[in-house]
């Protein structure tokens, strides 16, 4: 049975996501910067006797379940639906779990989790002008970035602009830009960096320059200037394509996820 995490066993949920601190670096990464107790957020976990056996988080609209075994998915169904969501994601036993237990979702994505590795680079990147964003020049390069963002139809939601100056100025992320001419060609970002991970997230290129090698530069700059900070960069990719890509840069596939997405639930 699922329970609402107490302040007094936050430390011990904590721990039990840290097992797998790269695949759980979401939940763990909102932790971090939000807190249990923001209004956003709701923790429950499966207590048993031999301690915390999965965790249920939800983030808004949208939950997020790990369980490295057996657990009680009807619990964690019922759980969701107190709620009004749209989303459930983590590993793929997991939320299949879940799933049997809910109504018919509206979309299904599949995609995989991967961890960089250096040494399993099979090319290095061409050389490309970059540009570091951060908290110091964010308001300044973050609508350049939101103006490149909306030429790219692949992306249904437009970068914000004040999310990612008040992210980059907390310190949660980063991005790199690299540069043909004047214009923005592509970017890589990270997303609630932690002290010993960082998610790279939303990287894109402008149709204009695809195919010249700028989104492999990004994302290796990104990679090796986190590993120089001892932070382990991880993403997801969906796309063949991507896989191709980011195999060349050194990632290897760590697992499995899955997004599912819901008519609003009440």
């Amino acid at each position: 049975m699922f329970v609402k995490t107490q302040r007094a066993d936050l430390e011990r949920v904590i721990a039990f996501l840290r097992r797998e601190e790269l695949r759980n670096h979401y939940m763990l990464a909102d932790l971090f910067w939000f807190g249990a107790a923001h209004p956003l957020i709701d923790l429950y976990h499966q207590e048993e006797t031999d301690g915390v056996r999965a965790v249920l988080m939800r983030f808004g609209g949208g939950f997020t379940v790990y369980a490295p075994g057996e657990f009680d998915a009807a619990g964690a169904a019922h759980v969701m639906q107190r709620y009004r969501f749209s989303q459930l994601a983590g590993d793929t036993p997991a939320v299949q779990a879940v799933m049997a237990c809910l109504p018919p979702p509206i979309e299904v994505r599949h995609q995989h989790f991967g961890v960089w590795h250096p040494s399993a680079a099979q090319e290095a990147p061409c050389e490309v002008p970059l540009i570091w964003v951060d908290g110091s020049n964010a308001r300044v390069l973050a609508p350049a970035m939101a103006r490149m963002r909306r030429d790219i139809r692949e992306f249904s939601h437009p970068l914000s602009v004040e999310q990612t100056v008040a992210q980059c100025e907390r310190g949660s992320q980063r991005a790199v830009i690299a540069v043909r001419g004047n214009r923005v060609a592509s970017i890589a970002m990270t997303s609630g960096e932690l002290p010993r991970t960082a998610m790279i997230v939303s990287v894109c290129t402008h149709p204009d320059f695809r195919g010249q090698g700028c989104a492999p530069a990004a994302v290796d700059a990104l990679c090796r200037r986190l590993a120089g900070e001892d932070r382990q960069p991880v993403l997801f990719w969906e796309t063949e394509q991507a896989a191709r890509m980011y195999a060349r840069l050194g990632f290897r596939p760590q697992g499995e996820w899955r997004i599912v997405r819901y008519a609003p639930q009440n």
